[in-house]
């Protein structure tokens, strides 16, 4: 009746407005050609879909099923931008997949904005978004089967060492180790 239909047009308006933001923070998160669209169908709007595609050549499509890893952590990251959440813990796994550059400084920059209002806790490769973390910890696996992995928080010199070793594969690198405290000490010469 009227209030599916009333509740129909909201749900549309809100899904226009959802698929602005996110597609405005694409560009930024290295997905400068992808589309994304909040779809709501139904008498009263009650079935919503994500879609997605991850370049112009070809039509969005459910986003779990065409994302790739690192593109759903990046339109799960910019969703969570555009759209305030109540969680108080965001787990964001190979956000950085297949990004570098000023790239990696944007998306370093966007988690560091939610880290203001949430726990972050993100898996990175990369020593600028490593970098730009308040905390840093190394996880190691043990190389036997059914080994334990270990966790180690990184503070100091430990912290730099581990940028460096991220940058050039190589800890003792002095090239690395000046870069390494250049980002972590916020040096704009170092982005």
């Amino acid at each position: 009746g009227a209030e599916e239909a009333s509740l129909l047009e909201q749900r549309e308006r809100a899904a226009a407005v959802l698929t602005r933001s996110v597609q405005e923070r694409l560009g930024a998160l290295a997905l400068a050609h992808a589309r994304f669209e909040a779809r709501v169908e139904g008498t009263a709007g009650e079935q919503v879909q994500f879609l997605f595609a991850g370049s112009g050549a070809f039509e969005p499509a459910p986003l779990a099923d065409v994302a790739s890893g690192g593109e759903l952590s990046r339109v799960m990251l910019a969703l969570t931008l555009a759209s305030p959440t109540r969680a108080s813990c965001l787990v964001f796994d190979e956000v950085d997949a297949g990004v570098g550059g000023a790239t990696a400084r944007t998306l370093a920059a966007c988690l560091a904005e939610l880290a203001t209002d949430h726990q972050v806790v993100v898996v990175t490769h990369l020593a600028s978004v490593a970098a730009a973390a308040m905390h840093q910890v190394v996880v190691t696996r043990s190389e036997t089967r059914g080994g334990v992995a270990s966790i180690r928080q990184l503070d100091g010199e430990d912290r730099v060492v581990e940028i460096a070793r991220m940058l050039a594969g190589d800890p003792t690198d002095p090239v690395a180790i000046a870069h390494a405290a250049g980002l972590l000490a916020g040096d704009s010469a170092f982005e």
